[in-house]
């Protein structure tokens, strides 16, 4: 998948709430989906070039920055974010698994935005394009 297909699966599976009411759930797996498609489109191009790496990284960050706060309202959120940034020392593939299960858990199978995980090591259903 290019990296533009990553994204605008992402937002086909998680789209943009269309109303002020839409609840926090609705936000939270819209950037939980936009951030991990930008972070599996930046493994992709990571050592090839191509891409704008810097552009991935930026919607990756901020998409998962906001879908911490919105996760953590009332709780923790500045310790959460460090913990799951690079400078925080998150370079294991933390912020990647956070958003794994954030997103299995609000209905979206991670294997139908990132091809490297296998839709059947989670309890969402797959809505794989065939």
């Amino acid at each position: 998948m290019t990296p533009i297909d990553r994204l605008n699966r992402a937002t086909e599976l998680a789209p943009t709430p269309g109303t002020r009411d839409a609840d926090r759930a609705d936000w939270i797996r819209h950037y939980a989906a936009q951030a991990f498609a930008a972070h599996a489109a930046f493994r992709d191009q990571a050592g090839q070039g191509g891409a704008d790496l810097g552009y991935l990284a930026l919607i990756g960050d901020a998409s998962l920055s906001a879908a911490v706060a919105l996760s953590y309202a009332g709780g923790d959120q500045t310790t959460v974010l460090w913990d799951l940034s690079y400078d925080g020392g998150a370079l294991n593939g933390e912020p990647t698994e956070w958003l794994v299960k954030v997103l299995d858990r609000l209905g979206i199978n991670p294997a139908d935005i990132d091809d490297r995980y296998r839709a059947g090591d989670f309890r969402t259903p797959s809505r794989a394009v065939a």
